[in-house]
């Protein structure tokens, strides 16, 4: 399934059902898109991980990275492999403001150089974050449900079923 693209900084729009006030799109690319491009510092990745372990807005099928052409995506950090492509995360700014993101973008992020919004970093850097007890605090106020990440097993291994 290919993964819906939106320009960073736009309204969320994706799914109502995980929509609240002040939700903006961060990091949906899409094949075609230009975006900026920054090799990522250990630090940016150790901060996006936090998030990508925990999944938000989950979605019924897997979306691939349309940039790759692998027949998964996979990541793996720490010990820790996970399967994205299936769910969003969130991340909450200043003033209300609040970044829906893919959780693929570990993966846009580490392998393609994706560079987020400064205001997006910040965020990441100033705000509670997983596994604080107070970030999830702020998803269950919003209405969104939340679960660990769907850790990869050589198991989930099958050919991709979108041509290339």
């Amino acid at each position: 399934m290919d993964m819906a693209h939106f320009q960073d900084g736009s309204d969320y729009c994706y799914s109502e059902y995980f929509e609240a006030p002040g939700t903006v799109n961060v990091g949906w690319l899409g094949n075609g898109m230009s975006f900026p491009r920054y090799p990522p510092s250990e630090e940016l990745l150790s901060l996006i991980w936090q998030y990508t372990q925990f999944s938000v807005a989950r979605a019924r099928g897997v979306h691939y990275c349309d940039l790759c052409t692998s027949a998964r995506c996979v990541e793996e950090r720490d010990g820790l492999a996970l399967l994205l492509g299936a769910a969003e995360m969130r991340v909450f700014g200043s003033e209300g403001v609040i970044y829906a993101a893919p959780n693929m973008l570990y993966h846009y992020v580490r392998v393609h150089h994706y560079q987020p919004p400064e205001a997006f970093v910040r965020a990441l850097q100033e705000q509670p974050a997983p596994p604080d007890p107070f970030y999830f605090e702020r998803l269950s106020a919003l209405g969104l449900e939340w679960s660990e990440a769907l850790v990869y097993t050589p198991s989930m291994i099958r050919p991709r079923l979108r041509p290339d």
